[in-house]
């Protein structure tokens, strides 16, 4: 006997109608926040990583992200963002910079990432690789003519990459950044994928990235949104670490950058082995 119309047209209602609740309610959550930036920054990397000059010199750079262990540590990939002719106009020369950068995970319960949380390892760290060359390929970016690393020059990537693409895009308008190379330690050498790497440490006090909310910033789509803690100030003065691998390429004249900022000197070094010196390296001489 079949069920009256009345009937199976009341069900199929309360069941749409349950549908768009359980919708908007995971509109409402944490968890859609943390889907989304999954979703979006996978699809805008992959177009920054396609306009940017490292496909016309068919150049790749491969980074594990944080799927690649058990730990809970990182974003789940590493990002490519081409930052177009906004660092030339910077430091006032034509100059590529290509970033590649990966943050501390996401926290499904907050539906925003770690970088904002100042009791994990991960509160405003970073690692990545930056992929800088003149336009006129006639010059190497960041290198002396002796051949040694030109720190000034160096300071300006790290310096644009946190002051301007990072602390300005979360609405600190007056970051301060300011690094302490170690130079007297003398220079060490590894090799990332068969290529030498010359190693600097640094120290680096610098403005958090937690801040209380205000208005909805775009870069809340990767890094979703501070949640409020009461005993935080805004862009607070924080003590990191940084560790910067440095390698020429004197043929194309690429100068390619790895790079780590965090917190602690076991977070570093665990960043360092499972993250920097598994990356590969295609392009680059």
């Amino acid at each position: 006997m079949k069920e009256p119309s009345n009937k199976r047209k009341k069900k199929a209602r309360y069941k749409w109608i349950s549908i768009l609740l359980l919708l908007i309610l995971f509109l409402m959550s944490p968890f859609f926040q943390v889907t989304k930036s999954y979703i979006v920054m996978s699809v805008y990397s992959k177009i920054h990583e396609n306009q940017s000059f490292l496909k016309e010199e068919n150049i790749e750079i491969r980074m594990l992200g944080g799927l690649s262990t058990l730990e809970r540590d990182y974003y789940p990939f590493v990002m490519t963002f081409d930052t177009e002719d906004y660092f030339g106009k910077y430091v006032g020369d034509d100059i590529d910079l290509v970033v590649l950068y990966n943050f501390g995970y996401m926290k499904w319960l907050k539906g925003a990432s770690a970088l904002y949380d100042p009791d994990s390892p991960y509160y405003n760290s970073f690692y990545g690789a930056y992929l800088v060359r003149y336009k006129d390929g006639l010059r190497q970016y960041a290198m002396n003519e002796d051949g040694s690393l030109n720190f000034d020059e160096a300071n300006k990537v790290t310096d644009y990459d946190l002051k301007v693409l990072v602390m300005k895009s979360v609405g600190n308008m007056n970051p301060s950044v300011v690094y302490n190379i170690k130079k007297e330690e003398g220079e060490r050498k590894v090799f990332i994928d068969d290529l030498e790497f010359r190693v600097f440490d640094a120290e680096i006090s610098m403005d958090s990235l937690y801040h209380t909310y205000k208005d909805d910033y775009t870069a809340y789509i990767q890094y979703g949104r501070p949640w409020k803690i009461e005993e935080i100030e805004s862009f607070e003065t924080c003590q990191m670490l940084g560790r910067f691998y440095v390698h020429f390429d004197e043929t194309s004249k690429v100068s390619l950058f790895f790079y780590i900022i965090t917190g602690d000197l076991e977070t570093l070094q665990r960043t360092q082995e499972s993250y920097i010196m598994k990356s590969l390296i295609k392009g680059i001489k």
